[in-house]
């Protein structure tokens, strides 16, 4: 990861581009300057009546940084919302929040948008910077389009799921019991960090009932765990780790 951070920064200060920090999506691929992000989604894809955009925030110096950043609705759809987390969880666009970056260390940024029920185009500015003075200003455009028309859902498709134990000790295995939808398709056990993000996909054999996993893979703190298709979210719960 130190090679790379330092292969990093040695092409971007090449190309003129002096920051103390990268934004990359939740894949490890770097944004630029001014970049424009583009997502077309449904409601199919909201997870708790959400959609939510993980960015990561990499301090590629040797030194502590104090990233503040700043999000601006410059046009959002009537009725629609949006909040963003970057340490903790801030629905102001009025002053900037502030987080800091241990030296070599990353930490994720998520932009968390809030359909209810409309359609249209949302777009919104992300600004990110270190003081004392704010030469290595980053800026992101972010727009997101809902779309009325979606997959059909299977309103006659019905699902469960339970873990046990929950909350469950960090070093735990906990047993996750299970009924599948009545479909063809595939479905996989999807566990999701509080910001949304997928840290565990288990596929479920339609043939069982219930599978065992392993409590230390996950940092303490809240999940969520849910029964997916590539098209669904059938039922969603909340998962704790001590």
């Amino acid at each position: 990861m130190k090679n790379l951070l330092t292969s990093l920064f040695i092409s971007l200060s090449f190309f003129g581009y002096a920051q103390n920090f990268l934004i990359t999506n939740n894949q490890g691929t770097p944004y630029t300057d001014e970049e424009t992000v583009y997502r077309t989604i449904t409601k199919n894809d909201l997870l708790f009546g959400e959609y939510v955009m993980e960015f990561i925030v990499i301090n590629i110096t040797s030194d502590d940084l104090l990233i503040k950043t700043l999000r601006t609705d410059t046009e959002i759809a009537e009725g629609m919302m949006a909040y963003v987390c970057f340490g903790n969880c801030f629905d102001s666009t009025v002053v900037a929040i502030e987080y800091p970056i241990v030296g070599g260390k990353h930490e994720p940024y998520a932009l968390h948008f809030i359909p209810r029920e409309k359609t249209g185009l949302s777009r919104f500015k992300l600004e990110f910077w270190t003081e004392p003075n704010q030469s290595d200003k980053f800026t992101l455009y972010v727009e997101i389009d809902v779309e009325s028309i979606g997959i059909k859902e299977n309103m006659n498709a019905t699902a469960s799921v339970s873990a046990f134990p929950n909350p469950a000790p960090a070093h735990s295995t906990i047993n996750l019991s299970y009924t599948l939808p009545n479909t063809n398709n595939s479905h996989n056990l999807v566990i999701r960090n509080i910001m949304g993000a997928s840290v565990m996909s288990i596929p479920l054999p339609p043939s069982e009932n219930s599978i065992f996993i392993d409590a230390s893979a996950l940092n303490s703190g809240v999940y969520f765990y849910a029964i997916e298709s590539k098209t669904q979210i059938f039922i969603t719960k909340k998962l704790i780790i001590k």
